[in-house]
């Protein structure tokens, strides 16, 4: 049986989440500030399925008078988004060792080198 990797519903604000959680001491991210132009019931749906999805916890706060949504991410959330970022071609281009960058670097050196000397 072949298995898919699972979908997540709006990977664009799950990447903005964990990149703002990793940024920042406070790792809870506010998902009403990440997002003012949705509504406070869009985000909460939102914050429910990343939860089903074992992505971490919904949190809501109302605090004088206004609501909002907090959503805090577990190791799982982390490793999704790091996943999701290797599958983009500069996530790709980030993940090889500087090493192998070098490596590419002075081979292609050495070619140019082959080529100049022989003309």
């Amino acid at each position: 049986m072949i298995e898919f990797p699972p979908s997540y519903s709006k990977p664009r604000l799950l990447k903005k989440a964990v990149n703002w959680a990793k940024q920042n001491k406070y790792h809870i991210p506010s998902l009403s500030a990440l997002a003012p132009q949705k509504d406070v019931q869009t985000l909460t749906e939102l914050g429910g399925d990343w939860q089903k999805a074992g992505l971490g916890s919904l949190i809501e706060v109302s605090q004088q008078g206004r609501r909002s949504v907090l959503f805090s991410l577990n190791e799982t959330a982390l490793s999704v988004v790091d996943d999701l970022q290797k599958r983009t071609l500069v996530g790709w281009l980030r993940s090889i060792n500087r090493s192998d960058w070098i490596s590419l670097a002075s081979l292609i050196i050495a070619f140019l080198a082959l080529f100049k000397s022989s003309s």
